[in-house]
């Protein structure tokens, strides 16, 4: 229609108009929502989901302990030591006397090899904590694995003051005087170990491990093989277990269950020596020079991995490589580094090689 002027639309209808053609946006998630969301992750197994999701609260609340605690989690789960470590100091920074974090420090640093720094964290665990068995417990498992076992015996009677049930306790305790040579001593905390928990894989080895020391072979298979039925992948008692099949010379037997306590176990250099050992045995010589190789990067003056190692590379008719170990084997123990010589000299004699 000529002339006609569109009405115009008052503010109000055009402000309502507006609201709802616009797309509404969601709020943003708290921190606390978003934990609980990487929290459940993290249950579920879904740990690099969760690692993703406690890593957004921490930068939205960089004092979230608990987000760091369960990233350390989320780490140790995968076997990734060293983040683990370095999240559970986090939070225990955050929260001094954070006794679950400064306990996962520990791990996470004797997991490392870290044992002087894993004993100072779990030391601080029991310094927020005095009356926990659980701190006493770790204090003394990580000062078994130093070798400490005067101390190691201490704390775990300690934790059993605390807590006279507590069987991971009395099993440390086996092992400690079993490591002293404190046999009856060993057998009976060992003895109710089992009697408190008899699906204890730790204790059925323990005792394995005395009756084995004892010379009591039948009986240490025995004990042996229960520590597996109920734990498949228990590094120690398969490497208990493999050393009576290789000392019998059932050397196809003992090579898979010393390759089971390696992985289970990464950076076991006695283990790790045995297997070389064992694949010497059975003649593989070229399996099992990087196998000694590997026992040398960890430690360059084991004295097996260098005796071991030398004599590969004269089977393998090396013999420059079996004299370099020979001239490092001499001056830590110069009786094998004789006997290596010996062989070295029949093997090339007349030899240009």
């Amino acid at each position: 229609m000529i002339g006609f002027k569109p009405k115009p639309i008052g503010t109000t209808v055009f402000f309502a108009v507006l609201f709802f053609a616009l797309p509404v946006c969601a709020a943003p998630q708290s921190a606390r929502q978003i934990f609980n969301t990487g929290l459940a992750d993290y249950k579920q197994r879904n740990y690099e989901v969760a690692i993703s999701r406690f890593n957004q609260v921490i930068r939205l609340n960089p004092n979230h302990h608990e987000a760091y605690f369960y990233l350390g989690h989320c780490h140790f789960e995968q076997e990734k030591f060293e983040p683990a470590a370095d999240a559970y100091r986090h939070a225990a920074r955050i929260k001094p006397d954070f006794f679950e974090a400064l306990v996962r420090l520990g791990n996470a640093l004797e997991k490392l090899g870290r044992t002087d720094e894993a004993v100072e964290a779990i030391q601080k665990a029991v310094a927020a904590r005095p009356n926990s068995a659980l701190g006493h417990y770790e204090l003394g498992e990580v000062l078994r694995g130093q070798k400490k076992f005067a101390a190691a015996i201490e704390s775990f009677n300690q934790a059993l003051r605390l807590e006279p049930n507590h069987a991971r306790a009395q099993t440390g305790l086996g092992i400690s005087f079993l490591n002293l040579n404190r046999a009856a001593e060993a057998e009976k905390a060992l003895q109710k170990a089992i009697a408190l928990t008899p699906r204890s894989a730790d204790a059925q080895r323990g005792l394995a491990e005395l009756y084995f020391a004892q010379k009591r072979h039948a009986e240490a298979k025995e004990k042996y093989q229960e520590a597996l039925r109920l734990e498949p992948d228990h590094p120690d008692a398969n490497f208990g277990l493999a050393n009576i099949y290789f000392a019998a010379g059932e050397f196809e037997t003992s090579l898979p269950l010393y390759r089971k306590a390696t992985q289970a176990r990464r950076f076991w250099v006695e283990a790790m020596t045995r297997l070389g050992d064992n694949y010497f045995a059975l003649k593989d010589f070229r399996v099992a020079a990087p196998i000694y190789q590997d026992v040398l990067e960890l430690n360059k003056r084991n004295i097996e991995a260098l005796y071991g190692l030398g004599f590969c590379y004269v089977y393998v008719n090396n013999k420059l490589a079996a004299q370099q170990q020979h001239d490092r084997l001499r001056p830590l123990a110069p009786k094998l580094a004789e006997q290596l010589q010996k062989a070295i000299n029949r093997q090339f004699s007349g030899s240009g090689r």
